[in-house]
């Protein structure tokens, strides 16, 4: 009889022998660098660039700002105060090989109260109160006969913290009769669209009065002689001697140009007027940073000239815009739009024609244009590979050169 054991198989459990090879140790984690989180001219917002050099740096971020320039800040940008981070990204590219940039934008919390939103506001709503500020437009006419249909323009659009912005010169349908105020018309004191404007503090007192016209070339064009520098208006940031109760924003001088031909003194009419309409305040400029983008690209109005209207979609197609990539302002002052090389398709079986797509610096001419970028042969054909939103949606910053354009 097999004694108990012999019931059992046994089965061995195997060895495995694998020879590691620790002759050659893997690499290092290659450094990141620091993170830099700043203020820069341009750029990536809000998210996280790794830079190898600093002409990287400059071609994403563009140069650091020294500072101290108070010269037309509403047109040209903030240079009053240094870029800190941009000179500590010089500072360490210059003996080392990466950084970790993140430039900062105004993006309001999800709760945050009205004065912790991103943007600005100055003054209150416009009101029948000369103390209470706000955004005040500057529109300019022609003059005419009174049967006469003319159309005039915004010219400008004034920033007031406090007080009272007013025109001062000859009431209009009178020879003589000298007014200052609002809501009033006065013709032209000079060439070149002259008028004399008059600054008023929240006592009513008169704290500047300035003459200005529309002429580039002119010591006394309108955004030579007046503030355009909004910090003067913080009282917090700026000597009592430098403080300014006003700033001046917008102008629209081709717009003048178009509207108000007559250039004789007292032949066009100026009036001041408060700008609100419905909820919208002109004065509160309270929103996160947003991506600039051109106006829609429409298609052709094949109807008689006369039924043209491009709003009414029936008649025309919305084709499509472009938006830049990044949030700021910075492409949306220097950089525009061309469609060029617009060519009718060449077969029957295919509707579609080809255009270019150029983007370009707002500072060149048509004769000599300094492109930033280009695409070739675009069409609005889904199907194709020229297709324009697969051509401007696949490139984007990371790729092979600094790209602008993102969507359409």
């Amino acid at each position: 009889m097999a004694s108990g054991a012999d019931k059992f198989r046994f089965v061995s459990p195997g060895v495995q022998v694998r020879e590691i090879d620790n002759s050659e140790l893997p690499a290092e984690p290659a450094l990141t660098g620091p993170v830099i989180i700043g203020r820069t001219e341009r750029g990536p917002g809000l998210r996280p660039v790794e830079i190898t050099s600093f002409s990287q740096f400059v071609d994403y971020f563009g140069m650091p700002v020294a500072g101290g320039d108070g010269s037309e800040v509403w047109r040209n940008g903030n240079r009053l105060a240094p870029t800190y981070a941009a000179y500590a990204a010089q500072a360490y590219l210059r003996n080392s090989n990466k950084i970790t940039f993140v430039r900062t934008l105004g993006v309001s919390h999800p709760n945050a109260t009205n004065s912790g939103l991103a943007g600005w506001q100055v003054g209150s709503a416009p009101s029948t109160s000369s103390a209470d500020g706000g955004a005040y437009g500057l529109f300019i006419i022609d003059s005419g006969s009174a049967t006469s249909q003319l159309t005039g323009t915004l010219a400008a659009i004034f920033y007031l913290s406090n007080g009272s912005l007013e025109l001062s010169g000859t009431l209009r349908g009178t020879a003589n009769t000298q007014i200052t105020g609002t809501a009033v018309m006065i013709a032209s004191q000079g060439s070149d669209k002259e008028f004399k404007a008059l600054i008023r503090n929240s006592a009513g007192t008169v704290v500047d009065t300035i003459s200005f016209n529309f002429n580039a070339n002119s010591k006394k064009f309108i955004r030579e002689v007046f503030n355009t520098n909004p910090t003067l208006t913080n009282s917090g940031i700026t000597q009592t001697s430098q403080l300014k109760n006003y700033f001046l924003g917008e102008t629209f001088e081709r717009a003048v140009a178009d509207q108000v031909t007559s250039s004789v003194a007292g032949q066009q009419f100026g009036v001041i007027m408060a700008l609100s309409s419905g909820s919208y305040i002109q004065n509160r400029q309270k929103m996160d940073a947003k991506s600039a983008k051109t106006g829609w690209v429409l298609s052709q109005h094949l109807g008689v000239s006369s039924s043209y209207n491009l709003l009414d979609t029936a008649q025309v197609t919305r084709l499509f815009r472009i938006n830049t990539l990044e949030s700021g302002e910075w492409e949306q002052k220097n950089l525009k739009v061309s469609i060029t090389d617009i060519k009718i398709s060449q077969f029957q079986d295919n509707p579609y024609g080809t255009f270019s797509v150029v983007i370009r610096t707002t500072d060149d001419a048509d004769g000599s244009p300094k492109i930033i970028e280009q695409f070739n042969n675009c069409n609005l054909d889904p199907s194709s590979p020229n297709y324009i939103a697969k051509k401007l949606v696949i490139h984007t910053r990371f790729g092979m050169k600094h790209k602008t354009i993102h969507s359409i």
